[in-house]
């Protein structure tokens, strides 16, 4: 569809524009492939031994 818009030099910016754009989705997706599981403590507690 935009290599039917009318002058050449507003296609080749639209053109550049949308490879950007994938590039930028595909990194998006392959940054997210890399799943890093988040830790975080929901109880911290302390023992004490007794003595006896």
């Amino acid at each position: 569809m935009i290599e039917r818009l009318g002058l050449q030099s507003v296609r080749s910016v639209r053109l550049q524009e949308l490879q950007d754009e994938e590039r930028n989705w595909r990194h998006d997706i392959e940054r997210r492939e890399c799943v890093v599981p988040e830790m975080t403590p929901i109880l911290v507690a302390r023992v004490h031994g007794v003595d006896g």
